[in-house]
C-alpha cells in the first residue's frame, strides 16, 4: 500500500518530502519543488494529499512567520523612534508629519485591539473549561 491520505499509520516524511514542502511554504511552485529534489511534479501533487505533508509546509510557514515576527519586534522601537521624530521635527514636511502621526495612532490602536481580543479570548477559554 502507498502513502496516502487514507493510510492509518503514515509513514515519516522522508528528506526530499521535507525539502519541497519547505520550498513550497516559502511560495516555490510545485515544479520548482519537484526540480529541486528530483522528482517529477505529479509527486509532489500526490504528496500534497498526505497529511503529514500538507502538516510540514504548514510548520514551515510557522517557522518563517515567527521569524519574520522576531525580525521585526526586533526593529520596532528603533522605527518607533524615527516616526515619533518625524512627527515632532519642524523641518518635516506637514504631509509627511501627519503621515508619521497615523501610524501611531494605527499602531497604538492596533495593540489595544490585540490586547482586548487576548483578553476576551482567555474568558471564553475559561467559559469554556468551566
Amino acid at each position: 500500500m502507498t502513502q496516502n491520505d487514507t493510510e492509518m499509520t503514515p509513514k515519516p516524511l522522508n528528506f526530499k518530502q521535507l525539502k519541497a514542502a519547505e520550498i513550497l511554504a516559502t511560495g516555490g511552485r510545485e515544479v520548482d519543488a519537484a526540480d529541486e529534489v528530483g522528482v517529477h511534479h505529479s509527486s509532489i501533487k500526490r504528496w500534497r494529499r498526505i497529511a503529514a505533508f500538507q502538516e510540514a509546509i504548514a510548520e514551515f510557514q510557522r517557522e518563517i512567520h515567527s521569524a519574520a515576527m522576531a525580525q521585526a519586534a526586533r526593529h520596532i522601537l528603533g522605527a518607533m523612534k524615527q516616526i515619533v521624530a518625524l512627527a515632532q521635527s519642524s523641518n518635516t514636511p506637514p504631509a509627511v508629519r501627519l503621515a508619521a502621526c497615523r501610524t501611531i495612532i494605527d499602531y497604538v490602536n492596533q495593540h489595544v485591539v490585540t490586547k482586548q481580543l487576548e483578553a476576551r479570548l482567555t474568558q471564553l477559554e475559561e467559559m469554556l473549561e468551566a
